[in-house]
């Protein structure tokens, strides 16, 4: 019985799901700002570096592995800005229920009976980008977790939180809104449209911290915002 038990936990990894890394880089001078369309990332990091590029590292495991090439991005330089869009190729939908997607995220129409035409998504995007960088997301259900940047930012989830590390001593200019979800910060910046009573639906609140600074814009329909001090 140990034997037999040895065994199954050598043979266990051999069963996983195989996940696709897909790392690329690209040339990002200075003056360059990013446009980000990420529609089928989990999990999406961005991190600040000191290099004048973006290094992508793309984690994919689509349909339990079965379709993973189906995931792609293009990049195209358009005056200053250099655009980067995820895609998923139509051959990856299969019939299923939703809970054969295990938890993972997952997009579907509606197919015959209790079944949906479906594609069942576990995908991550880890960025490094300059520091100085301004930087646009959107993205539909990913969660977005920025650190270490120091450039203009509009960040957009649909319903993934959104998570913002800033320096206290760095001036910023800050646009937070949720409707459905809540806002939370450790940073002490000064509220520019303070209510004496709080909205049953939907919140926006604009912020300064320091004089002028940076713009920082994040928004997310169901989810929440931190902004956490860096």
């Amino acid at each position: 019985m140990k034997t037999l038990f040895f065994t199954l936990l050598l043979l266990a990894p051999l069963s996983l799901p195989a996940q696709k890394i897909l790392e690329e880089r690209w040339p990002l001078p200075s003056g360059t700002s990013l446009n980000l369309k990420l529609d089928h990332g989990k999990d999406i990091l961005l991190r600040g570096w000191d290099k004048p590029e973006v290094q992508l590292r793309a984690s994919i495991l689509i349909n339990g592995g079965t379709h993973n090439d189906a995931l792609t991005f293009t990049a195209r330089q358009e005056g200053g800005v250099l655009k980067l869009v995820s895609e998923l190729d139509e051959k990856a939908r299969i019939i299923t229920t939703a809970d054969e997607c295990d938890g993972q995220q997952f997009s579907w129409n509606r197919g015959p009976g209790n079944t949906y035409e479906a594609v069942c998504l576990d995908v991550t995007f880890e960025l490094w980008v300059p520091h100085g960088a301004a930087i646009t997301l959107k993205t539909i259900s990913g969660n977005v977790t920025a650190t270490n940047l120091r450039g203009a930012l509009d960040l957009n989830s649909i319903s993934g939180f959104i998570d913002l590390s800033w320096p206290a001593s760095r001036a910023a200019a800050f646009w937070l809104k949720s409707i459905t979800g809540e806002l939370y910060t450790d940073l002490d910046f000064q509220i520019l449209n303070k209510k004496e009573e709080i909205p049953i639906v939907g919140y926006e609140m604009r912020g300064q911290l320091g004089q002028g600074g940076t713009p920082l814009r994040l928004e997310t329909i169901s989810s929440n915002i931190y902004v956490r001090k860096e």
